[in-house]
């Protein structure tokens, strides 16, 4: 299951990565956002997503899918 679970987390964060990029060839002067979305996800990713709440844990699962990354797949293991 550990391997999956990296090659999972490796998938979602490049999707993520490619999302925003595309957000940032449209919108205009949003480099702070791409920066916001994927290093706060990075950070937000190093604590355990219950940490933060139920709000922000819906939030970071079902909307931007970072508890995908390491919280989901540690609770399974």
């Amino acid at each position: 299951m550990v391997p999956y679970t990296i090659v999972g987390g490796l998938a979602i964060f490049g999707a993520i990565w490619v999302l925003v990029g595309a957000f940032q060839i449209v919108a205009t002067d949003a480099s702070e956002v791409m920066n916001a979305v994927t290093y706060g996800g990075a950070f937000l990713t190093s604590y355990p997503i219950a940490l933060y709440g139920r709000d922000i844990g819906l939030f970071l699962t079902f909307v931007l899918p970072l508890a995908f990354v390491n919280w989901q797949p540690s609770l399974f293991v």
